[in-house]
């Protein structure tokens, strides 16, 4: 099977809505308000997911009411189910997939449990797992993934001159720096404390 198939839904404002959503790709649902887009997605699609996984995994620790089926006469082909709530969702620089579902620490409980070491001496827990804690994360780019770094072919535009003959390109007509509210004076007294001056070349 290929596909999700869906047969007279009735959750909500569905009114025996039948449709097939094609495996491995991405979709979007759409359309006005009230007209059941959150009715198909959470109510029939995802409900029958967590059905199937309560049902399947574990079993009767649950209430019967967990386990009731969405108001379908057939609902074939799913995978298992991830939702994420429309609202409320906390986001920062190391938002994953992973963290919004709290996949990710599952996984790394899973790796923390399972995983092998080639240092004997290494007892391994979930925090070495973690891109948001000093033991996981990459002691260069923090866990962010990313490196921030001045490129000197993009900040100097011609090294011959001096920096008040304006060898920075972000050096304005009027001798301010881009960006900022320093003067060529203040700017100066930078450079003099480091040995050199506005007026020197080749000192970029």
């Amino acid at each position: 099977m290929r596909s999700i198939i869906i047969e007279n839904a009735q959750e909500n404002n569905l009114k025996n809505i039948s449709l097939q959503i094609p495996h491995y790709k991405l979709i979007v649902v759409t359309g006005v308000s009230g007209s059941g887009k959150t009715s198909l997605v959470y109510d029939v699609l995802c409900a029958e997911g967590q059905r199937l996984f309560l049902e399947n995994f574990i079993g009767g620790r649950h209430s019967s009411s967990k386990l009731t089926h969405p108001k379908a006469s057939r609902i074939e082909g799913l995978f298992p189910v991830i939702s994420i709530d429309q609202n409320n969702v906390v986001r920062s620089p190391r938002s994953t997939v992973g963290t919004l579902t709290e996949l990710y620490d599952l996984l790394r409980l899973l790796f923390a449990r399972l995983g092998k070491s080639e240092l004997p001496d290494l007892h391994l827990h979930r925090s070495l797992f973690s891109f948001n804690l000093p033991d996981g994360y990459c002691p260069v780019c923090k866990g962010l993934g990313v490196q921030d770094h001045i490129d000197p072919e993009l900040l100097i535009a011609d090294a011959s001159k001096t920096i008040r003959e304006g060898a920075f390109a972000l050096t304005t007509p009027n001798n301010y720096i881009v960006y900022s509210q320093v003067t060529m004076s203040v700017l100066n007294q930078v450079c003099n404390a480091e040995g050199f001056s506005v007026d020197i070349p080749g000192k970029i």
